[in-house]
């Protein structure tokens, strides 16, 4: 997250959108085309008057981190790739898409329905989408 000049003067500042827009997303159960739409909006906020707004990887790395089961970050190194294998246009993603081309399809597969195994493995289970970033990076 080097680069993100704009996203650290905000957290420097405190400002309350960003830790407003992840109150919009539930920390346990069903995750909802509305409750990330307005996360996205009030994330936005945050970033209103700015010099430059925040990419797709600030907005989506804070779902991932609170929502593993749900979110991935999609970055520069890793968005060819992920929207390859997803079946989105990488160049043009943007935040407002994300749902819609990102998440409602992996939600949409067996694997993510499969059901949770026990133990460890559950636990790694909990965190199945998040690590989608970790295994299609490529610097």
């Amino acid at each position: 997250m080097l680069g993100s000049g704009e996203y650290q003067k905000r957290i420097n500042l405190n400002n309350a959108h960003i830790s407003s827009a992840l109150e919009h997303i539930p920390p346990l159960g069903e995750v909802t085309r509305e409750q990330f739409h307005s996360y996205r909006m009030e994330f936005l906020r945050a970033f209103v008057g700015a010099d430059r707004q925040p990419d797709m990887a600030i907005g989506t790395r804070l779902l991932a981190i609170k929502r593993p089961d749900y979110f991935v970050c999609i970055d520069s190194e890793n968005r060819k790739d992920l929207g390859r294998d997803i079946g989105f246009a990488y160049s043009t993603l943007e935040l407002e898409q994300y749902w819609d081309e990102v998440v409602e399809p992996i939600t949409q597969t067996s694997w993510w329905r499969s059901d949770r195994p026990q133990g460890q493995s559950g636990q790694l289970w909990d965190g199945r989408i998040a690590m989608l970033d970790v295994i299609y990076y490529e610097p």
